[in-house]
């Protein structure tokens, strides 16, 4: 199988809010994203993924309440995924065609 390296033709986009209700009660008091599946937080596939695809620029939406934690844990171990992502984050509030207008 090959890479795409034209993949930067293009932007990734990962939607990283939403409150995780349908995942209760795991995601009581955790960001959905950052839940772990086997060593990793969910969202450190995504990025891990996107940049073997040749995408190591996605943007990642955050909501304004999980900005904060979801920094944080890229500063720690987000350099692992081989992906440098620009971080946006919308009103909690927001919906999905919102968070895509940012």
């Amino acid at each position: 199988m090959s890479i795409n390296k034209e993949a930067n033709e293009f932007t990734a986009v990962v939607l990283a809010g939403g409150e995780g209700t349908r995942l209760s009660p795991l995601t009581h008091g955790h960001v959905k994203a950052l839940l772990p599946v086997g060593n990793h937080a969910m969202l450190w596939y995504s990025l891990r993924w996107l940049s073997a695809g040749g995408y190591s620029k996605p943007i990642v939406i955050t909501t304004e309440t999980s900005q904060d934690e979801i920094g944080a844990w890229f500063n720690k171990a987000g350099g692992s995924t081989g992906s440098d992502p620009q971080f946006i984050s919308v009103p909690d509030d927001a919906d999905t065609a919102q968070a895509l207008k940012a």
